[in-house]
C-alpha cells in the first residue's frame, strides 16, 4: 500500500486529507444525529452506513501521513488532525458498537487499534515534535488533543467490553452480595408517566440484568413487597417500566453508558471541554503564516465542532437519569443531598429536556419507548406474492455492503412491511397478557387453571398450523361488529408477527428455525399454484389465494401436516361460526392433531356444543395466539434478545421481562 501512496503527487495527497478529514468529520456528526434510530428500526442504514466508511477513512488519513517521513511547516496542521480522527474513530457518546458482536474484541480488532493509535503517534512525532521551533504553541495543543483522543479511544475499547453479556454477569457476581433495590416513586398508586417509570426501571434494572445474563438475584422480602406494589398500578405501569428497563439495556451494550457513568466518565467529560478551550487559544497564538487558508479554516471547524459536541455530552451525561441514580446511591452524603434532597439534579434536567424538545421535539424519555413494530409474515400471501416486486434502495444498499441476509429480511419484513400497532389494540393484548400472568403468578392464591406449556420442540410447528388454520377461517368469514373486528385485525397481525418469529427470527424462539417444516409448507401451497392446476383467469393475489382456499376445501390431500391441520381446525372453527355441530369433525382429527388442538383451543373443547357466540369464539382463537406468544417468549437465546435490543426491540422481549418480574414479585389481585 505504501509503494502507491507514494507515488501520488503531493498536492494531491494534500487534497485527499483534506477530503478524508472533512467526510470523516461528517460521518461522525451524521452517527451522533442518527444513532438513536438503531433503537426503532430493525436495519438503520445511515448509522451503518456512517460507520463504515468513517472507519475505513480514518485509517487511511493516518496511513497517509504515516508513510511520509518528511517534515514540513505545511504538514504541521494536518498533523494536528489526527488526534480528532482518534476521537471520530472513538465514535459519539451513543453508541459504542453497532452490532454485539463487536463487543467480543478477537485479536484482529486490537492489533488494529493498536495500528491507528501507533500511526497516528508517529506521523504527530514527524510532523509537529520534530519540527518544534517552528510548531510553536501548536506543540503543547497537539499533546493536548492526542491525550484526549487517546484516553477516548480506550474509553471506547473499554465500553464495548463492558457492553459484553458475559463481562455483565462477571461484574455481577463480583460484587457477590446481596441485590439492594432502591425503589423510586412507591406511593404513586395510578399509572407511571415516563420519567416516573425510568426512574422505577433503574431500580429494577438488576432484574433485566439477570435476564439477559442468566443468572440468579436475590432480594429483601421489603424490596419484593415494594417491587409487588408497582406491579399492583396494573399492566400499563408494568409494560412502560419495562420498556424503559430494555431500553437501559441497549444503553450498556450499544452506548458508552456503563462507563461514562462511573467518576472518571464524568471527570473526562467536565475536563474536555476545558481542554478543548484551552486547545483553541493556543492555536490562536500559533503563527499561520506557512498555512493554507483552506488548512486553517478546517483546523477551526474541526475544534469548535469537538467543543459543541463535548457540551453537549457533558449535559446529556449529568442530565440523564443515569446520574441521578449514580448520584443518590454515592457515599458522599453531601452531594447526595445536593442531588436528591436540594432539587438542583431535577433543575439541570429541565433545562436538558427543554433544549432536547427544542431540537429534536420529543421528550427525552419518549424516545425510549419501543415503536409497537410488529414484524408481518403471512404464509398465503408471500406464496402468491409476485416476483417482480421492486427492491429498495436501502435493501440494495445493504446487499451492495455484504448485509447479513438476516437483516435485509429483517428491513423488509419488519421496517417495511410491518404493522404499528394502536393504542387500543396493544391495550387489548396487553390485557389478555395480563391476565394469563395473573393465572401463574398471584400470590397465596390457589390457581383452578394454568397457562398451558408447550412443547418447544413442536412450537414453531403449532404456530404454522395454527396460521394456516387462523388464515384460511378469516378469509372465509366476515364480521359486522366493531369490537370483533378488533378482534379479528390483532389476531390476523398477531398470527403474521409469530410466522415472523419463526422464518425471519428463528434465534428468538426457544427451538431453532425448523427448515424443513416452512419449506414444505411453502412447496405446498405453490403446488396448488402450479400451471397445470391453476386457471389462466387466476392472476391476481386475491384470486390465487381463493383459488388455494377451494383446493384446500375440496379435501385434496397434501404431504403437509402444517396444512392437512391447519385446515382441520379451520373447519371446526367455521362450523364453530356457522353454529354447525364441530365435534364430529373434532373427533375425526388423529390422535396427535386433536391433542394440538385440545392444548391450543381447551375452551372449545370444554364447552363443547355451547360455543355459538362470535365474540367467544374469537376469544377463544385469541386466546390461543396470547398463549404461543408467552411461550415463544420463554427459553430463547439471551443474545438473541440483546442483538434484537440493536435492531428496534421485539415484543416477545418485553413479554419475557415481564413474565420474569411477574415471577419474582407476583401480581396482587
Amino acid at each position: 500500500m505504501d509503494g502507491w501512496i507514494k507515488e501520488v503527487p503531493t498536492p494531491v495527497r494534500h487534497w485527499i486529507i483534506r477530503g478524508g478529514v472533512l467526510y470523516s468529520l461528517c460521518g461522525h456528526l451524521l452517527l451522533v444525529f442518527t444513532a438513536g434510530r438503531r433503537r426503532h428500526e430493525a436495519f438503520a442504514l445511515s448509522p451503518w452506513v456512517a460507520t463504515m466508511l468513517a472507519d475505513i477513512i480514518d485509517k487511511f488519513v493516518i496511513t497517509l501521513l504515516f508513510v511520509s517521513n518528511k517534515t514540513s511547516r505545511e504538514r504541521q496542521l494536518s498533523a494536528f488532525w489526527l488526534p480528532f480522527l482518534l476521537i471520530h474513530f472513538s465514535r459519539p457518546d451513543n453508541m459504542s458498537g453497532f452490532s454485539i458482536e463487536e463487543n467480543v474484541f478477537s485479536p484482529g480488532q486490537m492489533l488494529s487499534a493498536n495500528a491507528a493509535i501507533l500511526g497516528a503517534s508517529n506521523a504527530l512525532y514527524v510532523h509537529v515534535i520534530r519540527s518544534r521551533p517552528s510548531a510553536g504553541t501548536l506543540v503543547p495543543a497537539s499533546f493536548l488533543m492526542y491525550a484526549l483522543g487517546i484516553f477516548k479511544y480506550l474509553e471506547r475499547i473499554n465500553a464495548q467490553g463492558r457492553g459484553n453479556l458475559r463481562i455483565i454477569k462477571i461484574l455481577m457476581k463480583k460484587k457477590n452480595q446481596q441485590t439492594r433495590f432502591s425503589f423510586h416513586h412507591t406511593g404513586v398508586h395510578g399509572p407511571l408517566d415516563n420519567d416516573q417509570a425510568l426512574l422505577v426501571a433503574h431500580s429494577m434494572l438488576p432484574i433485566t440484568k439477570c435476564a439477559f445474563c442468566d443468572c440468579s438475584v436475590d432480594m429483601d422480602p421489603d424490596d419484593r413487597e415494594t417491587g409487588r406494589k408497582i406491579l399492583s398500578c396494573g399492566w400499563e405501569s408494568m409494560y412502560k417500566v419495562v420498556e424503559m428497563e430494555l431500553s437501559l439495556m441497549y444503553d450498556l451494550i450499544y452506548t458508552k453508558a456503563a462507563v461514562i457513568h462511573v467518576w472518571p466518565g464524568y471527570i473526562i467529560r467536565i475536563v474536555s471541554p476545558l481542554i478543548i478551550c484551552a486547545v483553541l487559544f493556543l492555536l490562536t497564538a500559533y503563527d499561520k503564516g506557512f498555512q493554507r487558508v483552506e488548512d486553517i479554516v478546517l483546523t477551526y471547524i474541526l475544534v469548535v465542532s469537538t467543543l459543541l459536541l463535548d457540551v453537549r455530552w457533558l449535559l446529556g451525561a449529568l442530565g440523564s437519569t443515569w446520574a441521578y441514580t449514580f448520584f443518590k446511591d454515592s457515599r458522599w452524603q453531601r452531594l447526595k443531598h445536593a442531588v436528591v434532597c436540594d432539587g438542583k439534579w431535577h433543575r439541570l434536567r429541565t433545562i436538558v429536556v427543554s433544549m432536547s424538545s427544542r431540537f429534536d421535539m420529543k421528550h427525552p424519555s419518549s424516545y425510549r419507548l419501543w415503536r409497537g413494530i410488529m414484524g408481518q409474515y403471512n404464509l398465503l400471501h408471500e406464496c402468491t406474492r409476485h416476483n417482480d416486486n421492486p427492491i429498495s434502495v436501502s435493501s440494495m444498499i445493504g446487499l451492495l455492503y455484504l448485509q447479513p441476509q438476516e437483516s435485509m429480511m429483517q428491513h423488509e419484513y419488519h421496517d417495511r412491511r410491518g404493522f404499528r400497532i394502536p393504542q387500543d389494540l396493544k391495550g387489548l393484548l396487553f390485557e389478555r397478557i395480563w391476565e394469563k400472568l395473573k393465572l401463574s403468578y398471584t400470590p397465596g392464591k390457589v390457581q383452578e387453571e394454568e397457562v398451558v406449556q408447550f412443547d418447544p420442540d413442536e412450537l414453531q410447528e403449532l404456530i404454522l398450523i395454527w396460521h394456516m388454520a387462523t388464515d384460511i377461517f378469516l378469509q372465509k368469514v366476515t364480521f359486522a361488529d366493531e369490537k370483533s373486528q378488533k378482534y379479528v385485525k390483532l389476531i390476523s397481525k398477531l398470527s403474521n408477527y409469530l410466522v415472523f418469529l419463526v422464518v425471519v427470527c428463528p434465534n428468538m424462539l426457544p427451538v431453532r428455525k425448523l427448515p424443513n417444516k416452512y419449506e414444505e409448507t411453502n412447496k405446498a401451497l405453490k403446488d396448488y399454484l402450479s400451471d397445470e392446476k391453476r386457471p389462466a383467469s387466476c392472476k391476481t393475489r386475491e384470486q390465487k389465494i381463493a383459488f388455494i382456499l377451494e383446493q384446500m376445501g375440496d379435501g385434496n390431500s397434501t404431504s403437509s401436516i402444517v396444512l392437512s391441520d391447519g385446515n382441520q381446525y379451520a373447519g371446526v372453527l367455521r362450523s364453530c361460526f356457522a353454529k354447525r355441530g364441530y365435534i364430529d369433525l373434532v373427533e375425526k382429527m388423529g390422535r396427535k392433531s386433536y391433542q394440538r388442538f385440545q392444548k391450543l383451543m381447551p375452551g372449545l373443547c370444554s364447552y363443547s356444543e355451547l360455543v355459538t357466540d362470535e365474540e367467544l369464539l374469537l376469544n377463544l382463537i385469541f386466546d390461543a395466539w396470547v398463549l404461543l406468544l408467552m411461550n415463544a417468549s420463554k427459553g430463547s437465546s439471551r443474545d438473541s434478545h440483546a442483538k434484537q435490543l440493536g435492531h428496534g426491540g421485539d415484543l416477545v422481549t418485553i413479554v419475557w421481562i415481564m413474565t420474569i418480574h411477574a415471577n419474582i414479585f407476583g401480581i396482587q389481585e
